[in-house]
């Protein structure tokens, strides 16, 4: 939270494992926020059925700082294979604050 005690958090997206740029993806920021809730869709394209068998999505939200770094606010993890291909799911996840290892 900034000193104005709010936040400006935004959401990125990783496919895991991998690390190249088209496993990467990125919310919009919502500004001056406690309770952000984002109305996007991202898409990943090219996903096949062994991906969704064998990948995570991993969704870590930040605090964006336009003067400093931007803060790790927490992370959770959605297992690829508990989902049905092109149908819409709704989840309400609580945030792990899992340090990252630089």
């Amino acid at each position: 939270m900034d000193s104005n005690g709010l936040a400006d958090p935004y959401v990125k997206l990783h496919l895991l494992p991998g690390a190249s740029k088209s496993n990467k993806l990125r919310t919009k920021t919502l500004r001056t926020t406690l309770n952000p809730v984002w109305n996007e869709t991202l898409v990943y394209h090219g996903i096949t059925n062994e991906d969704m068998q064998k990948k995570t999505l991993r969704l870590s939200v930040s605090d964006e700082d336009k003067f400093g770094h931007n803060e790790f606010i927490g992370e959770t993890r959605v297992v690829l294979k508990k989902l049905k291909l092109n149908q819409k799911k709704n989840f309400s996840v609580c945030l792990e604050r899992v340090i990252p290892v630089s």
